[in-house]
């Protein structure tokens, strides 16, 4: 794994950080409703407010919507975590709903290296990965990993597309 990329076929994951990944930088940029942000900002606020334990599922829920996403997800680090399950997903929407309350191994992962990072990553997820996790899935063609820390604990928010190659862009990264 380099410092930039990490590109296995052995895993099926390429993780980029979108920092330093020009083909990613040079995506046109679509045009953003500022009107649809904000009353996504105000549905994950109201969440907030009056069902704080809804928040994360609006949030995924928001970013499906507002980035055009197949799939949105949120990762947090297990507090009881062994190598073998890691990743507990939290909050899910879109495609990959049923994947609430997945676990995951901290290997091989692109949360793990977007953490390593600590900045938003670029991914996508070959089939050799979903075979070594034994899940039938769609396969990721475009995401964006980021990762967050807060209280002691830490995880990793994403949007995933499924089947289009150039579906996020830098506007994607920034309302993310």
């Amino acid at each position: 794994m380099g410092s930039i990329a990490m590109t296995s076929a052995d895993t099926g994951l390429d993780v980029h950080d979108i920092q330093d990944n020009a083909a990613f930088a040079g995506r046109a940029v679509r045009d953003r409703d500022v009107v649809d942000e904000m009353e996504g900002m105000q549905r994950i606020a109201h969440a907030f407010v009056n069902d704080p334990e809804s928040v994360l599922q609006e949030l995924v829920s928001v970013a499906v919507e507002l980035c055009g996403a197949d799939s949105a997800g949120i990762s947090l680090e297990k507090d009881d975590r062994t190598d073998e399950q890691f990743y507990h997903w939290v909050a899910t929407a879109g495609d990959y709903n049923g994947f609430l309350n997945a676990v995951l191994p901290r290997y091989p992962s692109a949360c793990g290296v977007c953490l390593e990072r600590g900045r938003p990553q670029h991914f996508c997820v070959r089939q050799e990965f979903f075979d070594i996790m034994g899940i039938e899935a769609p396969l990721v063609t475009d995401g964006i990993l980021l990762p967050w820390e807060a209280d002691g604990m830490r995880g990793t928010i994403f949007v995933m597309a499924h089947g289009r190659r150039e579906a996020f862009d830098l506007n994607d990264c920034r309302l993310m």
